[in-house]
């Protein structure tokens, strides 16, 4: 997979993410009405899965092209702490709003599995 390849296969997922965002955002409404602290950990999820495909991006341009592997290594690390410091986040808010944090993270494996199984099928 090249680069523009790659460029935009991130940008189908990255609406995909949204689509599937705005969509448990509306079932939300119908099983606990409007919750403002499940809208944020959604969000809060979804920016994490997102910002973490970007960030993996980087990591393996790093490897591959600049041979720095204690750089990828390090950012590698900071993905983890970046899940870890917006879930605790998130349960500061509130149950509820981690709980929309996991559903946010999944984005990403809808994302890819929209995108992808659409383009073999």
């Amino acid at each position: 997979m090249n680069r523009e390849n790659f460029t935009q296969q991130k940008k189908k997922i990255f609406f995909c993410m949204v689509v599937y965002g705005l969509l448990c955002e509306v079932f939300s409404l119908f099983i606990l009405g409007f919750r403002g602290e499940f809208t944020i950990g959604l969000i809060l999820g979804m920016g994490a899965a997102a910002i973490n495909l970007v960030i993996l991006e980087t990591v393996v341009d790093l490897i591959i092209k600049k041979r720095n592997t204690w750089l990828a290594f390090l950012i590698h690390l900071g993905r983890f702490f970046l899940f870890g410091l917006l879930a605790v986040v998130s349960l500061k808010i509130s149950f509820i709003s981690v709980v929309a944090y996991a559903i946010g993270v999944l984005g990403i494996v809808v994302g890819s599995l929209v995108t992808f199984v659409k383009k073999e099928g």
